[in-house]
């Protein structure tokens, strides 16, 4: 069932459970469509395992899917706040249930920039394939991007032609956006979690994909490093999209994630 949370500027499939809430955030320019196949995955672990099924909430974030994009550019503090929310309006339906948030890329940004305004932070976050630290230092522009914004800066290129050459030179994820959207991802590709990371309370479960040449194994060791409280899983075979090439290894790590919150 789709509903809608704060005004009409985020939605997401409601599957309503039993015990607990598993929150579903996807990664940039994809959609709540991505876990589909971890929620099967999940309710079958349940099932399998006799426990009670969590409620789940699987969220378009806003500017992809069903949810309409911000009127500004915005960084992922925004999209926290519309996750605060949606967890504030289901905490009084659901008498606050313990709470999984589960982040793909993008999403995990989400879910750890939520932990700096959280009125009640989650029992436990999963992030899979998160780029929360840079390891290798930031790509100096290519000498066609510098001269074309020099000409740029002197009147002597539209920004028409600009926006072409960005297109060019740009990654897959700014050339899958447009309008405010492309705004929003250079505001939060260039944003730090490290200081985020270090006060999390929350347990943190860290997921990679051995083959991910996005976010490399590497990038979770570093938050491992300065977490106060998280583990790390490197998949094997695996790239960057693990809600869809392993789902059934992300349910069994969202089901330890579940089991440990009642402890």
């Amino acid at each position: 069932m789709l509903r809608g949370f704060s005004s009409g500027r985020i939605f997401g499939d409601f599957v309503p459970g039993d015990s607990g809430l598993v929150v579903c955030m996807h990664g940039w320019a994809r959609t709540k469509e991505d876990f589909l196949p971890f929620i099967s995955e999940l309710q079958t672990g349940c099932d399998r395992l006799a426990i009670s099924r969590p409620t789940i909430l699987n969220l378009d974030l806003p500017g992809f899917g069903s949810s309409p994009p911000p009127e500004a550019a915005v960084g992922t503090t925004w999209y926290a706040e519309m996750l605060e929310e949606a967890l504030v309006s289901l905490d009084l339906e659901l008498n606050s249930p313990d709470t999984v948030l589960l982040g793909h890329s993008f999403g995990g940004r989400v879910a750890v920039s939520h932990s700096a305004i959280a009125k009640r932070p989650p029992c436990a976050m999963v992030l899979a394939g998160v780029p929360l630290i840079r390891i290798k230092p930031k790509a100096r522009p290519s000498m066609k991007f510098q001269f074309a914004r020099k000409l740029r800066s002197l009147g002597l290129l539209s920004e028409g032609s600009m926006d072409k050459i960005r297109d060019q030179l740009g990654s897959s994820d700014y050339r899958a956006t447009q309008g405010v959207m492309r705004q929003v991802f250079v505001k939060t590709v260039n944003e730090d979690y490290q200081s985020l990371i270090s006060a999390i309370e929350s347990k943190v479960y860290l997921v990679s994909g051995e083959l991910d040449d996005q976010v490399p194994p590497e990038v979770a060791k570093e938050v491992n490093a300065i977490s106060r409280n998280a583990t790390s899983e490197v998949l094997e075979g695996i790239g960057h999209f693990i809600p869809t090439q392993a789902p059934a290894k992300l349910a069994e790590v969202l089901l330890g994630a579940l089991m440990g919150c009642d402890r």
